[in-house]
């Protein structure tokens, strides 16, 4: 590059090649400029890509943890739908026909008297 300017000074220089080396000169320099700017885009691709990975990361540990309490949650659902089911199935006039008939039947037998399992009830 200095080279080019000494040549664009040069009076012994034709014209020609003095406006030659001016244009190559002019070439090199915005080169270099978008060298520098692509340098610059590829280091601010860097500090994203980084910022992206722990974001990723982040939101992976975040998703297995979702992913734990949404299971929890289901079963918590499901055991409230299992004791509601009970109790509509305890309520009814056919269950406690059953169980009528079946304090009978163990008070005939002399079986001990217990209610449905976990009622606490005979």
């Amino acid at each position: 590059a200095d080279r080019l300017f000494d040549i664009t000074v040069a009076e012994d220089a034709s014209p020609t090649l003095r406006q030659l080396a001016e244009s190559v000169g002019f070439m090199l320099v915005q080169i270099e400029a978008r060298e520098m700017r692509l340098t610059g885009l590829v280091d601010d691709l860097r500090t994203v890509q980084k910022q992206l990975e722990v974001a990723n990361r982040q939101l992976a540990q975040e998703n297995a943890e979702l992913t734990v309490t949404v299971e929890r949650l289901k079963v918590d659902i499901d055991r409230k739908e299992f004791h509601r089911e009970v109790g509509e199935i305890v309520e009814t006039e056919y269950f406690q026909q059953l169980q009528r008939r079946a304090r009978d039947m163990r008070a005939r037998h002399g079986a001990p008297k217990t209610g449905p399992k976990g009622t606490g009830k005979p």
